[in-house]
């Protein structure tokens, strides 16, 4: 039913303790040469300014340093200034995609793995 390959592809989730319910998801993408990963976050609304995209979005990080990427990038719609402005303050560069005004691409250098 599913292929899981936890050496390019893993997904992480948080959860509330009181209720059980899943209120995050990060995604972590291995490029093929290993140097690079792209990362998704999303966090529930009712759960939002919390801290859990902050901690969940350091947690992946360190994830992609320890598997020895040395890059992680983010694509983000311009209108998301939230998650921007949390990118920014955790030290992510900002910059624009060529041909798409809407996007930004949004990266982290993570140094020698």
């Amino acid at each position: 039913m599913a292929n899981a390959d936890h050496d390019r592809v893993e997904t992480f989730l948080a959860f509330d303790q009181a209720s059980n319910m899943a209120v995050a998801t990060a995604m972590l993408v291995r490029s093929d040469d290993g140097q690079r990963g792209e990362v998704a976050v999303s966090v529930h609304a009712d759960y939002r300014n919390r801290g859990i995209g902050w901690e969940l979005l350091s947690f992946v990080a360190e994830q992609a340093r320890r598997r020895g990427m040395r890059r992680i990038e983010s694509l983000e719609s311009r209108a998301n200034y939230d998650a921007i402005e949390l990118e920014r303050n955790m030290g992510f560069s900002v910059a624009p995609v060529p041909g798409d005004s809407t996007l930004a691409l949004v990266s982290m250098d993570l140094g020698m793995a």
